[in-house]
Order: structure tokens, then C-alpha cells, then sequence
């Protein structure tokens, strides 16, 4: 599973039509414990930042 993480989805940026809002580590916990529970682990952040056209970071998860 890749998920990617702008700073549009920061708590600040929350809203009426789109309510969650998370730091990386809160998103981070809360798919420990869902993808957790179907098999899946943790593996990496990838950092694109600072790339002007795909300014994200993208958690990769990957089944056991």
C-alpha cells in the first residue's frame, strides 16, 4: 500500500468537506494498527518534498 501525505492533510488544513487531519506520526500509528491487523508492516517514508511537481511523502506499507 502507498499512501501519500502533503501538508493539505495537516490537522490545520482539516475542513467541512474533508475532516481528517493528521501529522505523518498520527497517520503513521493509525495504519500500524489497521494494516497491522490485515498482515501488512511499516516499511519505508518516501521523502518528495522538495519535488516541485509531487510535493508529498509517501508511506509504504507491504504485506508479510
Amino acid at each position: 500500500m502507498l499512501l501519500d501525505h502533503t501538508k493539505n492533510q495537516a490537522p490545520k488544513s482539516a475542513n467541512a468537506l474533508d475532516p481528517f487531519g493528521a501529522e505523518l506520526p498520527a497517520l503513521q500509528a493509525m495504519l500500524d494498527r489497521v494494516a497491522g491487523a490485515e498482515g501488512a508492516l511499516f516499511r519505508e517514508v518516501l521523502d518528495c518534498t522538495e519535488n516541485p511537481q509531487y510535493r508529498a511523502r509517501v508511506v509504504v506499507y507491504a504485506k508479510t
